[in-house]
């Protein structure tokens, strides 16, 4: 646990730092600015550690009050510092070419004007990304196999993946994605890992989702709702994770096979993250 926090906070401090480096050199900011611009990274660096905290101790409120300014920044920073690494290569090679070919080429791509061109991409790319994650895509696909049961001319199957139900993922949005689904009209619902996101509490109360999941639960699925075990289940806590998963109606399958009716089988094989943890749950 300590390793990973000073893992953490030597690579995530040094993300910042080498950002605060970059936007001081490429703006000259006044002393205060400097100091506000130093603050706020400093900041925002422990943000995500202050987030987990508040979830452990159930304090959803302070959660939500640190999750958005901190993920939505580090989202930013991602990109900001990746566009910057990328410049500052580019912008190597070409010093060192042209030490040997003569193009005017260096007032144009200097490391001043790669920082603030870095800045407008990142500032536009994460806008993009914020407006992207909130629309509900849908991808509609035809399989023709000749294996299905006689008794079958169709099989309609929706798939849901990596909803992270938790702190920023409620009720509203979960309804939308819902609200797709039925329209869907599922003879067969799955669920293919990362269902849950967060800290779960220790207890079965699954940190206040109940309701959310019985807003899933609800969704009809005539021939029944499968899941399987993604990373983030095991980062919220496996048994709660399991047990949100099932109260919202999903049958979990745990490196296991399970018959339908209609003659058709579905297997489930754990996410490598779970190899730590015995799958004792067993189909119920």
């Amino acid at each position: 646990m300590y390793l990973f926090l000073i893992t953490f906070l030597i690579l995530y401090g040094g993300m910042h730092l080498y950002a605060f480096l970059k936007l001081r050199h490429a703006f000259q900011p006044q002393p205060l600015i400097r100091w506000l611009l130093f603050s706020w990274m400093s900041i925002m660096t422990v943000i995500p550690l202050l987030v987990r905290a508040a979830e452990q101790l159930q304090m959803e409120r302070s959660a939500l009050f640190f999750a958005w300014p901190g993920y939505l920044w580090m989202g930013f920073l991602f990109i900001f510092c990746s566009i910057l690494l990328f410049s500052d290569v580019v912008h190597f090679f070409c010093k060192v070419t042209i030490r040997y070919v003569p193009l005017r080429l260096a007032e144009h791509i200097s490391s001043i004007n790669a920082c603030r061109f870095a800045l407008v991409v990142a500032l536009c790319t994460s806008l993009y990304a914020f407006i992207e994650a909130g629309r509900i895509r849908t991808e509609h696909v035809v399989i023709t196999s000749s294996k299905l049961p006689p008794s079958l001319s169709r099989v309609r199957i929706v798939q849901i993946s990596d909803m992270h139900i938790g702190l920023l993922l409620q009720k509203s949005r979960l309804q939308r994605i819902l609200a797709v689904v039925r329209e869907a009209k599922p003879d067969i619902l799955v669920s293919t890992g990362d269902l849950v996101d967060g800290k779960l509490n220790r207890d079965d109360s699954i940190s206040g989702l109940n309701p959310l999941a019985a807003l899933t639960a609800v969704v009809p699925a005539p021939s029944g709702k499968f899941a399987i075990i993604g990373n983030h289940e095991v980062y919220a806590g496996l048994p709660q994770a399991v047990a949100f998963s099932r109260a919202a109606g999903f049958t979990m399958l745990r490196n296991q096979s399970v018959q339908l009716t209609n003659g058709i089988a579905i297997s489930g094989v754990d996410d490598r993250a779970a190899n730590s943890e015995s799958p004792s749950d067993a189909i119920r």
